[in-house]
C-alpha cells in the first residue's frame, strides 16, 4: 500500500537544493505560496514588462517618510492581488529602515484561499543598481 501525497501547491525550491535522488528540491503548499509572494515582491521594474512587479525602485531612493511607505504598501498589495490569486486579506507593515543603504524591511501578512490561518513573509527591500 502506497501513501498518496495530498499537497495542493508545489514549486521548485529557489535555494536550488537537491533531493536524495539528485532531483531538484520542491516546496509544497504554504511554503510554495510564501516563496511566490516573496518572488513577486522582489521582482523589480522591468523595462518591457513594467506590470510584472511592484513599482517601488524609485521610492527606495527617496527619503523615508509616511508618503513613500504608503506608496510602497499600495504597490505591493496591487502586485500581489494581480499576480497571486491564492492569497487574500493582505496586510503590509514595515520594520527597520536603513537610510544609509536604502533598505527597508517589509512584512507581508496574508491568508490563503480556502484555508484557516495567517502567514507572514519578511523581505528586505533595497535599491538594485
Amino acid at each position: 500500500m502506497s501513501i498518496k501525497r495530498t499537497d495542493v501547491y508545489s514549486d521548485i525550491d529557489m535555494s536550488m537544493g537537491l533531493t536524495i535522488r539528485s532531483d531538484i528540491a520542491k516546496v509544497f503548499d504554504v511554503n510554495a505560496i510564501k516563496q511566490s509572494v516573496k518572488n513577486i515582491v522582489m521582482t523589480r521594474d522591468r523595462l518591457f514588462h513594467p506590470e510584472s512587479g511592484p513599482r517601488i525602485s524609485n521610492a527606495l531612493f527617496d527619503m523615508d517618510n509616511p508618503f513613500n511607505r504608503a506608496l510602497i504598501k499600495d504597490e505591493i498589495i496591487l502586485a500581489l492581488k494581480k499576480n497571486e490569486k491564492r492569497v487574500t486579506d493582505l496586510e503590509v507593515s514595515f520594520g527597520v529602515s536603513r537610510i544609509d543603504s536604502n533598505e527597508l524591511e517589509c512584512n507581508i501578512t496574508f491568508s490563503i484561499v480556502n484555508t484557516i490561518g495567517r502567514y507572514e513573509v519578511s523581505v528586505v527591500l533595497q535599491r538594485v543598481r
